[in-house]
């Protein structure tokens, strides 16, 4: 990497930061896709008090895990909140993804077409250099 790609990715993660600890201080779940000059960073924020959620890293890769221990709730209707919401908030991802992802793609291939732009594959680059 050069050091304007360290200085680009230091904005992305910077601003990754910044977006994780207002979503915690709001007590809200997001997926969020910060992009920059050649970078791109992947805000996943899944850890509301009501989330019942979390992405962990296995041998095969991310993987979702639902967690829910009626012990942890004065009752069994509290419990069944949490376990809505977090169900609506995955759903509610989903068909986001779904739509966006779709009109993203069509609307790529516009600008492509238009500028004759071409792309090599995206691939994650671990950046352990300086930004000075």
């Amino acid at each position: 990497m050069t050091p304007e790609d360290h200085k680009e990715h230091a904005k992305l993660v910077a601003v990754k930061m910044l977006l994780q600890n207002v979503l915690k201080r709001y007590d809200i779940c997001a997926e969020i896709i910060l992009v920059g000059r050649g970078h791109c960073e992947i805000l996943t924020h899944l850890s509301a008090s009501w989330s019942k959620v979390s992405v962990e890293q296995a041998p095969e890769g991310i993987m979702l895990k639902l967690k829910s221990t009626r012990a942890d709730y004065p009752n069994a209707k509290a419990q069944q909140l949490d376990l809505e919401a977090t169900a609506g908030m995955i759903k509610t991802l989903a068909e986001i993804y779904k739509d966006h992802g779709e009109m993203w793609a069509q609307i790529s291939k516009v600008v492509d077409d238009k500028t004759g732009a071409e792309h090599s594959p995206m691939e994650q680059v671990k950046d352990e250099g300086s930004t000075q």
